[in-house]
């Protein structure tokens, strides 16, 4: 009757469905009817269920408990389920008679209102009231029927949860299975084979039973579920307040039925891998051979989950109820796009490309050089300097970029397969971990998109704005000359330097067409970079709040939560390391952009605001062009400062997340676990732009400031016209220059082929040097520098010494006897000073070099230490000649600068009077001494001067050696960080000795920190003082040096211009030397403190692990470099001390 009602409504829709909810449903009990009554082989199985309740075969009370358990949320969900199925039949049998009750008298007689309860086609007329009371009596029994079908699943959910209760039972004797003795263990593990065996049997037969009849019901409760609730919604607008609670409860009753399914079906599988797992923990590795034999077999079995499942092919568990596993395949597809993104440049990590890199980013390269070409040789036009300054730098961002890509493109692609790693529902625990952990990629699919349309955007408008203009004057735009000539411009869209003219359409055409890869290639390079970063930065935000839910939801109450701290240790050290490489791959690409950012928001905002004023035609394609570029700089901006406040934010989680699980009621092993994963934590991780600065979100208000600030300093440039006309006229006859030489570009290939030879012959001299004389001693080089004065300690060179340090100081003497003289002229007082300064710092050097004990003992402590090079393995070597190398490196470079500084120093008189003319050679005037000093004796003849003028030539050695002084620090600290560099390394492969030698380990590692803990503060108390007067000294020279640069720009003063840049370059680079060595003295006591978490301590004995807390305690305590003992070298002090001089030098600016 059911079916043919549903024939009768065929061409009414919404009479089919509303006949179609209850007909499948009916169809479904039907099914299961029959089976219940038909099935042999549920026969069996229920009474092989009935013999194990009936002879109740536990060992223990504890196994008892496990099996009562999965029968009371058997039983719960039988009566749950059963009586809501019984409310809901009983609702919808007598809503027929509600609807009657509810209507009145004169609708009551109406035949229409006679509906039955179910929907189905009577054979007989039912309109008269006796015929319709028998046919409402004669459905009454499908209220049984309807109580049946949910018996039936009640009746699987039974089945399945008393095969979890005996798997449970099985893991437990699997995991106790080393209390038996070696006599019964055979037995014992011949049993629970039996049981294994047994169990597997029983769920086969179940799945074997009702695979079909759970695939009608997965089918069925889907379709009705659907119905019902769109018979809600419908009927809530209409006020049908008893069909909305039946079709309520219908949709409840589906809805539970495809939980239970999918609950026993996730107890089946999970109880599955907890056998599987038993079998590891069950102490197997004490058991003979023949044992472990038996189970490696089992073990291999139990790799074979069971499942419940719908037809053969779908599973049944609370993963497919959820769809837990399509949210993580969706969050996945951001990574698919990043792919795409980086295989276009050839930069996508595991599977690269070099061919198309380099054909990219040779092009790219190329192009960018033309554009700085252009720069310098339109270095005098304000206006064209600001334009190419929109452009390039960007572009210098950009190949930032794709260099970053490049050069960590390994380190990148193993973060990528650590990510795809967690794409997989069975590392989460709980739905809430993968909600926590999607949202993240959610925010990075927003930000991704946002981004590839701005970029789109931004490269495309730059590219069409020249065809913008052209289409809104009506054809090339053009400027009347003074000739009264009408000149043609050829507007294109990048200001590229081009090596021929463009003088008609035909040339205009094919130039414009080969820039337009450069609009891809800028687009994919700009972009590429920061959607990977922002990226992966969230994927480990995401996993980093996992960690914090799994830490506070760690499980205090069951015996041993060791194997779950565990896991949790592995989880955090892995997101540490994860969080490194990212840090360290993308830093320069942050500073790059943290500087580029500040200085094209306000060259944008001038080019915005200088368009507006003008007030020109065709200038809206530029605001639109500016106003998009500036969206999508601070677009950028805006997400790496959110990304790095969403690392510090779940960091901080992490780290409050320890204390808040209940570690007081771990066990003391584990609590004092707990401590070292604390004392990590403290430690956020954190994104910094070239080790300068954080970025957080207040770095985004700090460079909107900074840019605001720059903007007005360009708005005053432009309106005071500080461009001076000399140097616009300079750059013509330096433009002449380059178009003759250049125009010629017939020889340029031959040039740059034997540069490139020579280059290449450079580096493979310097590599094959560096193999066969890997680490040098570089005190010898020192030591010959500092012989010469007799400053040397090691020496008993007492009257060479006398002899200098005489000379010295009577130098000094003079040097503030002049000071003093000009005390009344501030212009002549800060012009001495500037070598007062440094030849007083000079002089303290050159004293505490010669007489200090302490140096001289940590010198020789440390010359020990490279004869004895005590590597003990080729890692080691090869991290200690990278400290070595770059020690060399400073020491030559600097040395050599500073020879050159105090050359043109020295030379400078000289050159001067040689450039005068002869009336001007023969004032006595003219006769000036390379140092600021008051000579006792008169100087104005000739023979005097030279004299004079000879004697001060030994000032050039006291430079050198103050230079000298500065890299023997840097030497120090140097081979300091190497020795904690390698402490840091030996730290981390601690577990792979044996444990017999674990303890000796430690000792020689406590030793050799100790050592280091000694050369480091030694050090600083040997040179905090001259360090401050270094600080100080050198701040004031750097800002004394650039206003004498500034100043004799301005009356063409070359040679002392020239003196006075080497002379700032080398202030600056002795400061950038200090906060260098500073930072990486620092940076190696922080990884000297990681390695000790990441050392696999909670492997180690309880007394190793003892040993280590007090280590990684005093491994917190950071070994600085200062000025004072109160100021602190570091890269980030580095930025303060630029920042100091440059307000002293604007204070001489306004004073002077």
């Amino acid at each position: 009757m059911a079916f043919t009602e549903f024939y009768n409504v065929f061409d009414n829709l919404e009479l089919m469905v509303m006949s179609l909810v209850e007909t499948i449903a009916h169809a479904m009990t039907f099914s299961i009817v029959w089976l219940i009554r038909c099935s042999n082989l549920l026969k069996i199985i229920i009474d092989e269920i009935k013999k194990d309740i009936a002879e109740r075969k536990f060992e223990n009370s504890e196994e008892e408990i496990i099996y009562y358990n999965y029968n009371r949320i058997s039983k719960i969900f039988t009566y749950g389920s059963n009586v809501g199925m019984l409310i809901t039949i009983s609702l919808l049998y007598f809503r027929p008679l509600m609807y009657l009750a509810i209507t009145n008298q004169a609708l009551r007689n109406s035949t229409e209102l006679l509906t039955l309860p179910y929907r189905i086609h009577s054979f007989f007329d039912t309109t008269n009231l006796r015929t319709y009371t028998l046919m409402y009596l004669y459905l009454f029994p499908m209220i049984y029927i309807a109580i049946c079908h949910m018996a039936a699943i009640c009746l699987v959910v039974v089945l399945v949860f008393h095969i979890c209760g005996e798997l449970a039972i099985l893991s437990y004797r699997i995991r106790h299975i080393g209390e038996n003795s070696q006599i019964i263990l055979v037995h014992r593990i011949r049993n629970i084979i039996r049981m294994h065996l047994k169990i597997i049997w029983m769920a086969k037969s179940v799945d074997n039973t009702f695979n079909l009849i759970l695939l009608d019901e997965l089918f069925g409760n889907s379709v009705v579920l659907a119905i019902s609730l769109y018979y809600v919604m419908m009927n809530l607008d209409i006020s049908e307040i008893p069909t909305c609670f039946t079709f309520i409860f219908f949709a409840i009753t589906a809805l539970v039925m495809l939980f239970g399914y999918c609950l026993i079906g996730d107890q089946l599988a999970q109880q599955c891998i907890s056998v599987q797992n038993a079998y590891y923990h069950c102490n197997w590795y004490q058991m003979p051979l023949s044992f472990r034999k038996c189970l490696l077999i089992c073990m291999i079995r139990g790799q074979v989950i069971l499942y419940l499942t719908a037809g053969r092919f779908y599973i049944f568990s609370l993963n497919s109820f959820t769809d837990d596993q399509k949210d993580l395949d969706r969050a996945a597809k951001v990574l698919f796009w990043n792919k795409r993104l980086m295989s276009t440049l050839g930069l996508w990590p595991i599977q690269s490309n070099d061919l198309i890199f380099s054909i990219n980013f040779g092009y790219f390269t190329l192009l960018l050089i033309l554009e700085y070409l252009d720069f310098f040789l339109y270095i005098g036009d304000f206006e064209h300097v600001i334009m190419n300054l929109t452009e390039n730098i960007a572009f210098v961002q950009m190949f930032v970029r794709m260099s970053t890509l490049r050069l960590y493109n390994d380190e990148i692609g193993e973060v990528i397969m650590e990510a795809m790693k967690d794409f997989d529902k069975a590392n989460y625990k709980t739905t809430e971990e993968i909600k926590t952990f999607v949202t993240y990629y959610a925010k990075s699919r927003i930000f991704f998109k946002l981004m590839m349309v701005f970029v789109t955007i931004t490269a495309s408008s730059y590219y069409l704005t020249p065809i913008l203009i052209i289409l809104g004057n009506g054809g090339l735009p053009e400027i009347v000359t003074n000739e009264n000539v009408t000149q043609i411009i050829y507007l294109l869209p990048y200001r590229f330097h081009l090596f021929y003219a463009i003088e008609n359409i035909h040339t205009y055409t094919i130039t414009y067409v080969w820039q337009m890869p450069f609009a891809f290639i800028s687009a994919f390079g700009q972009s590429t970079a920061d959607c990977i970063m922002i990226t992966l930065v969230f994927h480990i935000c995401g996993q980093m709040s996992v960690l914090a839910l799994r830490i506070n939801n760690i499980d205090t109450e069951v015996c041993d939560c060791g194997p779950e701290m565990r896991h949790v240790m592995f989880m955090h050290v892995r997101l540490l390391r994860m969080g490194k490489i990212i840090g360290k791959a993308f830093s320069a690409t942050l500073l790059a952009h943290l500087l580029g950012a500040t200085c094209l928001v306000s060259i944008l905002g001038y080019q915005m605001l200088t368009n507006l004023s003008k007030g020109e035609t065709g200038v809206v394609p530029l605001l639109v062009k500016f106003f998009i570029f500036i969206f999508l700089v601070l677009l950028i901006l805006y997400a790496h400062c959110t990304i790095g406040e969403n690392l510090l934010t779940e960091s901080a989680k992490v780290c409050e997340a320890f204390y808040n699980c209940r570690w007081y009621d771990m066990s003391k092993n584990n609590a004092r676990m707990l401590i070292l994963c604390m004392a990590r934590s403290q430690k956020p991780l954190c994104l910094i732009a070239g080790k300068f600065t954080m970025f957080c979100l207040s770095t985004l208000t700090d460079v909107l400031k900074t840019s605001m600030g720059y903007l007005s300093v360009l708005r005053t440039v432009r309106s005071h016209k500080l461009f001076p006309i000399r140097t616009i006229l300079t750059n013509y006859y330096l433009r002449s220059f380059w178009k003759k030489n250049f125009y010629k570009y017939n020889h340029m290939p031959k040039i740059f082929l034997q540069i490139s030879v020579t280059n290449n012959q450079y580096f493979c001299n310097i590599i094959l040097q560096n193999k066969i004389n890997r680490i040098e001693d570089l005190f010898v080089h020192l030591e010959r520098i500092f012989s010469i004065g007799g400053i040397w300690s090691f020496k008993q060179t007492y009257i060479r010494f006398a002899i200098y340090i005489s000379y010295f100081t009577l130098y000094l003497i003079m040097a503030y006897t002049d000071f003093y003289d000009a005390f009344g002229n501030l212009e002549l007082m800060v012009m001495n000073l500037v070598e007062t300064m440094a030849y007083s710092m000079t002089f303290l050097l050159m004293w505490l070099i010669r007489c200090s004990n302490l140096l001289k003992l940590l010198i020789h402590v440390i010359k020990k230490d490279m004869v004895e090079r005590k590597f003990e393995n080729f890692e080691e070597e090869r991290i200690y000649y990278n400290y070595n190398f770059i020690s060399k490196i400073f020491s030559y470079g600097s040395i050599v600068g500073m020879f050159i500084t105090v050359i043109l120093l020295y030379l400078r008189p000289l050159v001067y009077l040689l450039t005068i003319n002869q009336a001007s050679r023969n004032n006595t005037e003219s006769f000036m001494l390379p140092y600021r000093i008051h000579p006792f004796f008169d100087i104005s003849n000739t023979h005097t001067y030279i004299l004079m003028y000879l004697c001060l030539f030994p000032m050039i050695y006291c430079s050198i050696c103050h230079m000298a002084a500065i890299c023997l620090i840097v030497i120090l600290v140097f081979h300091i960080c190497g020795e904690l560099s390698i402490l840091a390394y030996r730290i981390r492969h601690i577990k792979e000795c044996s444990q017999t030698m674990i303890v000796d380990r430690i000792r020689s590692i406590v030793r050799m920190h100790l050592k280091i803990i000694w050369m480091a503060r030694s050090m600083d108390d040997t040179f905090n003082l001259i360090l401050l007067d270094e600080l100080v000294g050198n701040s004031v020279v750097l800002a004394i040096s650039l206003y004498y640069v500034i100043m004799n720009l301005d009356v063409s003063e070359i040679a002392t211009c020239c003196t006075f840049i080497f002379f700032a370059i080398i202030a600056l680079v002795m400061l950038f030397g200090y906060c260098l060595i500073g930072d990486q003295l620092t940076q190696q006591c922080i990884s000297v403190q990681n390695a000790y978490y990441e050392c696999n301590w909670y492997e180690m004995p309880l007394d190793c692990k003892k040993c280590l807390l007090i280590c990684m305690i005093r491994g917190q305590v950071m070994l600085y470099i200062t000025a004072g003992k109160f100021y602190i070298f570091s890269l980030n002090s580095f930025t303060d001390v630029i920042k100091t001089s440059l307000a002293y030098l604007s204070m001489l600016r306004t004073l002077l």
